[in-house]
């Protein structure tokens, strides 16, 4: 018995000097700071296979995306059907359809359809038509899925010509585009004068006079009548301003007196678009638009304002400058009643 007390007694202490070691062992290890874990050794090769879900997932990402952009491209639900033209007046709204049509039906690539719409490109469409047509501006949208929408605002490219027979409506080149109506007889404004005639004959000759009076003077003993004829001295023509401004207000009305066909040609040829600057910068400086312009010759233009005042240009000068002298006059609270005439360099005339 002792002998196995003793034994057992030995193992029990074995166990306890064990695990003391195991022990210090640890917390050696613990306080051990050049110790560090496992790491991956940088020369080994990495495994540059994709995994096989990721390759499934990329190729059903790559056929969708395919499927999805040919819908857009092909499909005739996507096509470019229906344009719309709105704000020209002179130019034909067919002229710009067809234009318009003429680039969208253009293939791109060889292959894409030019008129679907993801291709369609605005801006293209945007400057051939301000190349091709005389347009201030042009502004274009498109509406999903099918539809294109182009609104235009013109230049101000023709001129309404009064030649005191016709009104008529000239480009910048002096061509008559289109004939509008007569000059009416209301128009003009006739003086005449009083011419006293007397006439030896029993007979009096009534030709070519406007209107003749005979007139027997009683204090007289001579049978020789008195005729007083009136005769025309002059004629002042008036446009009929009011009715063309209701029609064409966007283009100026000039008067050309005593001009011929071949004269008014050249001269809207050489002024026709100083006449559009003068008309389009006309109402920025005076309270007021233009009813009229009076193209007397180059050194004498007379515009005339709706509130009955006459402005004197003269295209010898810079109109630009001549504007300016204006508003320096009105700013200057000088009130004209009749006329302001600026043709004289940096000195101005006003009544």
């Amino acid at each position: 018995m002792l002998n196995l007390f003793y034994k057992f007694k030995r193992q029990v202490s074995n166990q306890i000097k064990s695990s003391k070691k195991t022990f210090k062992k640890n917390v050696r290890h613990k306080n051990d700071f050049s110790w560090r874990k496992k790491q991956s050794n940088p020369y080994k090769l990495k495994d540059t296979k994709t995994p096989k879900k990721r390759k499934i997932f990329a190729f059903i990402f790559f056929v969708i995306s395919m499927v999805t952009v040919g819908l857009w491209l092909f499909h005739p639900f996507f096509y470019i059907t229906k344009i719309s033209v709105s704000g020209n007046d002179r130019i034909d709204s067919s002229d710009i359809l067809l234009t318009a049509k003429s680039y969208i039906s253009q293939k791109k690539m060889y292959v894409i359809p030019g008129d679907t719409f993801l291709v369609v490109d605005q801006n293209k469409i945007e400057d051939i038509l301000l190349s091709k047509y005389p347009l201030k501006e042009v502004m274009i949208t498109k509406s999903f899925p099918s539809e294109l929408s182009i609104v235009v605002q013109e230049k101000i490219s023709y001129l309404i010509v009064d030649d005191t027979k016709t009104y008529a409506i000239y480009d910048l080149e002096g061509n008559n585009v289109e004939t509008l109506k007569n000059v009416g007889k209301n128009e003009w404004k006739i003086e005449y004068e009083d011419v006293v005639v007397t006439s030896t004959s029993s007979t009096i000759n009534m030709t070519n006079t406007t209107s003749t009076e005979i007139v027997l003077d009683q204090n007289s003993t001579s049978t020789t009548p008195i005729i007083t004829q009136k005769r025309e001295v002059a004629r002042v023509h008036t446009p009929d301003f009011i009715s063309i401004k209701s029609k064409y207000a966007k283009y100026p009305l000039v008067v050309f007196p005593d001009h011929d066909q071949k004269l008014i040609q050249n001269e809207i040829k050489t002024y026709g678009k100083k006449i559009i600057f003068l008309f389009e910068e006309f109402p920025n400086i005076v309270n007021g638009g233009v009813d009229y312009i009076v193209f007397n010759d180059q050194r004498n233009l007379q515009v005339i304002s709706d509130n009955k005042l006459s402005f004197i240009f003269t295209f010898i000068s810079d109109i630009s400058k001549q504007l300016n002298l204006i508003k320096q006059v009105i700013e200057q609270n000088e009130k004209p009643t009749t006329y302001i005439d600026v043709r004289f360099g940096d000195r101005a005339f006003w009544k």
